[in-house]
């Protein structure tokens, strides 16, 4: 016995059950293959292949069309289950939802049972994972930054599918929820799209783009609001007393630094942040915080 046209008419039901499956989580195409229901639905897709192809056999289907006769069986095995299994004799309306009987909802029933266990297993890794890519991604800096650069890594994805996430996001931005929310959802809305890596490797290429401030420099610039940049010389003066072992050299430089700065068209606010951001680069967090509270007293 030829077992070929078999395990080729399998190959083509278990690869149609398992495109339908893939195309409904793009980001972990190969996930439903670890539940039960995901190999339920495949498995059936590949008996009714085998089915088909041993009643074309009976019936000595596939002669006289241009192709030796197992291809011949084989394609007409796989297309017929295709369209059977995906057929339905007649469709019942209950309220407001039309309802078909016959082997589709058979189908359907195993891909939504396969639907709802994997949707179970992911959805906690899909929270893990966003939770800890996204944890220190300021959603104001990536909106536009991470979702262009995540389409350019990616050579695939449709206009559509670039036109329906700017839509999603145009909403993201406008919903009622906290800036951390909103940069997880950014982030499950990639994730859908791109995939776990590729996410990660477009967070950490524009790390110093998107990523919000670290404790260190968030007081800086809460700091920043309140100071006047012409204080920048008076404020140096009283990091230079704190630290009076401080090599002198780097302080002269700094002087001029700040002289510079100050000199510049930059807005006050500009200014404050790159004269503070400048005496912590020389004196440290420490020494500057103490020279603030310092001279606020």
């Amino acid at each position: 016995m030829d077992w070929a046209p078999w395990f080729a008419v399998a190959a083509v039901g278990g690869i149609v059950g398992w495109t339908e499956l893939a195309q409904r989580y793009r980001d972990r195409p190969m996930g439903p293959l670890r539940t039960w229901p995901g190999n339920t639905y495949i498995l059936v897709n590949i008996l009714a292949s085998l089915g088909a192809l041993a009643l074309v056999r009976h019936l000595d289907l596939g002669t006289g069309i241009g192709l030796p006769l197992p291809v011949a069986q084989v394609l007409i095995a796989g297309a017929g289950a295709m369209a059977f299994f995906r057929s339905a004799f007649f469709t019942v309306r209950l309220r407001d939802t039309d309802l078909p009987l016959g082997p589709a909802a058979i189908l359907q029933v195993i891909l939504n049972a396969s639907d709802r266990a994997y949707d179970r297993e992911r959805a906690a890794q899909r929270s893990q994972a966003v939770a800890r890519i996204m944890h220190d991604v300021s959603f104001d800096r990536a909106k536009q930054a991470l979702p262009a650069y995540c389409l350019q890594l990616m050579q695939n994805v449709s206009q559509e599918e670039a036109d329906q996430l700017g839509e999603e996001l145009a909403d993201l931005e406008a919903a009622a929820m906290g800036p951390r929310s909103k940069s997880y959802n950014l982030g499950l809305k990639l994730l859908n799209l791109v995939g776990e890596p590729t996410l990660e490797t477009a967070v950490k290429a524009l790390g110093a783009v998107i990523l919000m401030p670290n404790e260190a420099d968030q007081r800086l610039l809460d700091a920043a609001r309140d100071f006047p940049p012409a204080a920048g010389s008076e404020l140096l003066a009283l990091c230079r007393f704190l630290d009076p072992e401080r090599d002198g050299a780097a302080v002269e430089r700094l002087r001029a630094e700040v002289a510079t700065i100050l000199a510049g068209g930059e807005p006050d606010e500009v200014k404050a942040v790159a004269v503070l951001g400048a005496l912590r680069g020389v004196f440290g967090s420490v020494v500057l915080e103490t020279a603030l509270a310092k001279r606020h007293r």
